[in-house]
């Protein structure tokens, strides 16, 4: 079975690299299937079909591969069973007799196995030794710095794009959660946390590559790892880390720009950890440049959270940044929580009119009074706020439209549905809107206006219902406007498709023969526009 010319070369590479770090494990193999999986960021199943001893389709349900792609996974579960497997119809024995056959072999030919494969295979050996001794060689961090490296090392010299990075960093990822996942089965969760220093120094490290989706997967990695050790540790090594990162933190030019920084607050809850930090934060308050200070404010709430200080003090303390927005925002939310609604209505008009200029800001407030409108059953101030918000705020669907008719009489709301019909806020679900409020015959003019194919499709059983003969002639529209520009046979497929969709209608057949017979006329050589035709009855 040839199959590597299916995939790029570099994706082999990275397939090999699975196979040879025992990453792939077959679940079934016949005639007419491959199915296994795959570990990489997460555990992915593959499956290959097959038909006369040759691929005849291949499934992943990595993101790679869900837009069509041959991935890394795949490749290494065909590498696996070419290397593995003689022949692809040849079933692997069960994992019971496999058991069985283990079981009934003697400790001195066990051991030499073991000894064998471990010489062969350096992950299996560290594995062995880690379980026997619950040590680490003296070079450990060297050796986990030279695999990293190894990971990240780009197929092209000094460039590495989007595409491989991602690919590199999830098998980054996957490497961490494995040898942290078994250093903490050992009990070396100090050991485990020297990993993810080391992995989260290798990647704030790479300047060179800007991609914050990739660098924010990994951070948060690393923070879930830190978490969890830190969940398991003792007090003593608890202290341990929170040193730690207390001196890497230090590093930072300013206390919030560090990473690392809400890292620990998030994590170190203990009083006496909380406290120390608190003290940071304040320092940093009074020494820090004006445009880190929000991110300071955050900070020692979550910190007096921390401390169990009350809902009251904390509303002390953001009082005294009340000039700042974000602080507010904070004072708002605190104030909901403490079911002190009347007072947070107060501050989001007061909030209103400080910020009159940032319409960002506004919409938030907006949102939050008609929550509390609703919530304090106040109708006439909903229905003011809701009719602002509308009207004035992009809307991406009908939430609050549906919200607002609900709230305004009868009498009222043809008026209003048509200043919402004519406004820049509702444009991107203007055929929503007029669904909703039961406007078929303008949407339908709409339509044929624009000869808008997407919407016809999406709301044609309703419109073919109303309008069966304008739906008929707005399919053979499009598909007269369609043939323009057609000049491949896909193109041919779908402007047939689209007589093919008159037909279904009164009088639709007819017409539909007359256009292809015009085409016929029109365009005599394209052959495969008449056997497109010819496909659906015309």
């Amino acid at each position: 079975m040839k199959w590597k010319h299916l995939f790029q070369y570099h994706i082999l590479d990275r397939g090999l690299d699975y196979y040879n770090s025992g990453h792939v494990s077959i679940e079934e193999i016949s005639e007419t299937q491959i199915l296994a999986t795959v570990a990489g960021s997460e555990y992915y199943e593959v499956c290959i079909n097959l038909k006369n001893g040759e691929i005849a389709s291949m499934h992943c349900d990595c993101p790679y591969a869900d837009g069509g792609s041959h991935c890394k996974h795949m490749a290494a579960v065909l590498y696996a069973t070419a290397q593995e497997y003689e022949a692809i119809s040849t079933s692997p024995q069960p994992k019971k007799a496999l058991a069985e056959a283990i079981a009934a072999l003697p400790r001195e030919m066990l051991e030499q196995l073991l000894l064998e494969q471990g010489k062969k295979n350096a992950k299996l050996s560290e594995h062995i030794i880690l379980i026997a001794t619950k040590k680490l060689p003296k070079n450990y961090q060297s050796v986990w710095h030279a695999e990293i490296s190894a990971i990240l090392e780009s197929d092209y010299s000094d460039y590495m794009d989007f595409d491989e990075a991602y690919d590199r960093f999830c098998d980054l990822s996957a490497y961490l959660d494995e040898k942290a996942e078994g250093l903490r089965k050992s009990g070396l969760l100090w050991e485990a946390f020297e990993l993810v220093d080391i992995v989260y120094r290798t990647i704030t490290d790479m300047e060179e590559f800007d991609w914050d989706t990739i660098f924010d997967e990994m951070m948060g990695t690393c923070n879930a790892w830190w978490s969890k050790l830190y969940d398991e540790a003792n007090i003593d090594l608890r202290r341990k880390m929170f040193r730690w990162f207390r001196q890497n933190n230090g590093d930072s030019e300013s206390f919030c720009e560090s990473f690392l920084a809400d890292t620990l607050i998030e994590i170190f809850e203990e009083p006496e950890f909380a406290l120390e930090l608190l003290i940071d934060v304040d320092t940093a308050l009074q020494t820090d440049p004006e445009n880190n200070t929000d991110s300071l404010i955050g900070q020692r709430i979550t910190l007096m959270e921390h401390l169990g200080l009350s809902g009251t003090e904390r509303l002390e303390f953001l009082q005294g940044y009340s000039n700042r927005p974000y602080a507010r925002q904070l004072q708002v939310d605190l104030l909901i929580s403490e079911g002190q609604e009347s007072e947070a209505i107060s501050l989001l008009k007061e909030s209103k009119s400080m910020d009159a200029t940032q319409p960002h800001l506004l919409s938030g407030y907006c949102r939050k009074l008609i929550l509390l409108y609703q919530r304090s059953k106040q109708t006439r101030e909903l229905r003011e706020e809701l009719t602002h918000y509308v009207l004035h705020y992009t809307q991406r669907d009908l939430e609050y439209i549906k919200l607002l008719k609900d709230v305004t009489p009868t009498e009222e709301w043809s008026g209003l549905s048509s200043q919402l019909q004519l406004s820049n806020s509702t444009q991107s679900i203007w055929d929503q809107l007029l669904v909703f409020d039961g406007q078929w015959e303008i949407l339908m003019r709409k339509i044929e206006f624009s000869v808008n194919t997407q919407l016809l499709y999406k709301y044609e059983e309703a419109l073919g219902e109303r309008f069966p003969g304008r739906v008929r002639d707005l399919w053979l529209t499009a598909a007269e406007q369609f043939i323009l520009r057609a000049n491949d046979r896909g193109a041919y497929r779908y402007a047939a498709g689209l007589l093919q969709n008159a037909m279904a209608y009164p009088g639709g057949k007819e017409k539909a023969f007359t256009v292809a017979s015009t085409w016929k006329t029109t365009y005599p050589r394209r052959t495969a526009l008449r056997e497109e035709l010819k496909n659906v009855g015309l």
